[in-house]
């Protein structure tokens, strides 16, 4: 019985994990090390200022830096805005596509 609570304790005896003591276990990983929270909500005039920049990189081919949203880890684009569609809310990196709502900050 003593080996059972040394170590890891339970968990470097324990064969089987139940799936929701493991889905709380990934969630606490997540709280504890990098986990960003919810998508943040920005006023009119922010969006303004934040598609204003997005659209000055595309026009004028001026290199930015996206900051977007992931729950999980930080993302950063840099480059160019290749291109861009404000009503179906996209714009385009380096060949990759991201949303306009998940633009957290951009330099």
């Amino acid at each position: 019985m003593r080996k059972k609570l040394e170590g890891n304790g339970l968990w470097e005896s324990s064969r089987m994990m139940l799936p929701e003591h493991k889905e709380r276990i990934i969630y606490e990983h997540h709280l504890s090390d990098n986990y960003k929270g919810e998508r943040p909500e920005f006023d009119e005039e922010e969006l303004q200022r934040i598609v204003g920049k997005v659209i000055s990189s595309y026009e004028d081919a001026e290199p930015i830096q996206v900051r977007l949203y992931d729950p999980y880890e930080t993302l950063i684009v840099d480059g160019l805005v290749e291109k861009m569609d404000i009503v179906s809310g996209w714009f385009q990196v380096s060949g990759d596509r991201f949303k306009f709502t998940d633009i957290i900050m951009v330099n």
